[in-house]
């Protein structure tokens, strides 16, 4: 069976850069770059913020075990009405 991995080497890389060079020019190239850079860095900033905004609140089980700790509460307070009488 063959395998499927394909990695870029050296080779693929300058193919790419000219490739690169010859579409956009060596003039506009700087600009190019720093447009690219600043659409990564923008990128990066709203996938944190979205990171970020994400709400992360008591699960529900928390929920029922906190309910089940009022439940004992109540019983335990019966029991001591109980008792008492």
């Amino acid at each position: 069976m063959p395998v499927l991995a394909w990695t870029i080497g050296a080779p693929e890389l300058l193919l790419i850069l000219a490739l690169v060079l010859i579409l956009f020019g060596a003039g506009r190239l700087p600009q190019v770059f720093s447009q690219l850079g600043s659409a990564m860095k923008n990128f990066r900033d709203a996938q944190r913020e979205d990171v970020d905004s994400i709400d992360v609140g008591p699960s529900p089980s928390s929920k029922r075990i906190s309910d089940d700790a009022a439940d004992a509460e109540e019983l335990s307070e019966r029991a001591r009405e109980r008792e008492r009488a």
